[in-house]
């Protein structure tokens, strides 16, 4: 199962990968590629923590096949690589190494330029409040890529955040699954990615599923980015609320994807003021779908462009406070656009979406029938020439929302067929 979702998700990341490639090509101009002496061969827990403690600039930290068995508090990541010569935490194929955490916060990186890859990380906590994050991303680790993991039932995956004033910018979360098997049982919050004050995260080509707080607020994101960052960019994600996991109760809130969240205490945001949640961020080319409450979700969020999205079995699009402007075009959505308590949205070209308009919504396939295109066709969007497949979009009339009638890059479906079958794993 982990191999075939590896295989979608590696179709899925070329096409947004730009900055992927960029960071290649400098690396091999500088000199920095990979040799045998580099790499370091883990097969046990305690090799895996003192290889941590003296990894050095470029080295490969290759685990063995296995499981991985970590207790205590987190497992920390100090040491710095460099832009050209990041440090690389993975294994070989998706699926072969199992890290298996009892551990309040798992890995804790506070050091820049690290590469985590092909890992399958799972909380084994007996408490939901023992088991906060797989990974937890902190003042000076910049750079930092979390890239075709499984990161499975944490109450917060992936948590970032500053200290002492200094905060992580610049990461990239891209073609990983998120999700849990269960609710979690806690009042802490739910969040696959929790980016809180940084600037700069790229979070692309992610499935991110069954997020479900049952506990506190009982209110859980998918992912946000808030606390006084700018410059957030949300592309390609496929968000299922509710998919293996169904609603608990009526006051259980799932929300999709955010810039905002539930808002930051001054004292955590970037400003020490929170002027705004979070400014110029993007977000285009997701689906989101089967959310009790809205799929879109903007807070204090400035100058925000959300571009050729489809939501479908959401509440809509709220946005909400001043300072919130946003630009909405081109999505499909089957719920409201709101503007409340002071926020702004300037919409053009968005569809109300109906269930014939796509190829098969109940089994995950949001392509536009040939008919439904023609009536949803609207202006071409410079701000989004490819589709959540990578599909490049005909320059002259587009159809709205995440993905082209014409598009064969990626077979849709598969997100909800693989999720489904991910208890066997």
């Amino acid at each position: 199962m982990v191999e075939q979702l590896g295989q979608w998700t590696s179709r899925l990341a070329p096409a947004l990968g730009a900055a992927l490639l960029v960071a290649l090509f400098v690396r091999v101009e500088a000199g920095e590629a990979r040799r045998p002496a580099d790499v370091v061969r883990i097969g046990s827990a305690a090799q895996l923590t003192d290889a941590l403690n003296k990894a050095r600039p470029g080295q490969v930290l290759l685990l063995a096949p296995g499981t991985y068995r970590l207790d205590g508090q987190s497992v920390a990541v100090a040491r710095p690589g460099r832009p050209v010569a990041p440090i690389t935490l993975r294994a070989e194929r998706l699926g072969e190494a199992v890290i298996r955490l009892a551990t309040v916060e798992g890995f804790l990186v506070s050091a820049p330029d690290w590469v985590f890859e092909n890992l399958v990380v799972e909380g084994g906590c007996r408490r939901d409040d023992d088991c906060e994050h797989a990974f937890h991303i902190v003042g000076e680790a910049q750079r930092v890529t979390l890239r075709n993991n499984r990161l499975i039932d944490f109450n917060a995956q992936i948590k970032v955040n500053g200290v002492d004033g200094v905060f992580p910018d610049f990461g990239v979360v891209e073609g990983n699954a998120i999700y849990s098997r269960r609710p979690r049982r806690t009042a802490n919050p739910v969040t696959g990615i929790d980016i809180v004050g940084a600037s700069g995260w790229v979070v692309r080509a992610n499935v991110i599923a069954d997020l479900v707080k049952d506990g506190g607020d009982h209110v859980s994101y998918a992912a946000f980015m808030k606390g006084g960052g700018e410059g957030g960019l949300f592309d390609g994600n496929f968000v299922a609320c509710s998919l293996a996991v169904p609603r608990q109760s009526l006051v259980e809130e799932r929300v999709g994807l955010s810039f905002g969240g539930g808002g930051t205490g001054a004292q955590y945001c970037r400003d020490g003021r929170c002027r705004f949640e979070h400014r110029n961020g993007v977000m285009r080319n997701n689906i989101v779908h089967d959310c009790s409450d809205v799929g879109i979700y903007l807070n204090k969020a400035e100058a925000t462009q959300v571009l050729h999205n489809t939501l479908w079995s959401t509440a809509g699009i709220d946005a909400r406070f001043r300072p919130t402007t946003a630009s909405v075009r081109n999505n499909i959505v089957d719920g409201r656009l709101r503007e409340r308590d002071g926020g702004m949205a300037a919409a053009a070209d968005n569809r109300t979406g109906r269930a014939d308009w796509f190829v098969a919504a109940a089994s995950g396939d949001f392509r536009l029938r040939p008919d439904a295109a023609a009536v949803a066709g609207a202006p071409y969007l410079a701000e989004a020439p490819k589709d959540i497949c990578g599909e490049t979009r005909p320059g002259s009339r587009v159809s709205v929302g995440a993905i082209e009638e014409t598009s064969s890059n990626c077979d849709p479906a598969a997100w909800i067929r693989v999720l489904e079958k991910r208890k066997a794993m």
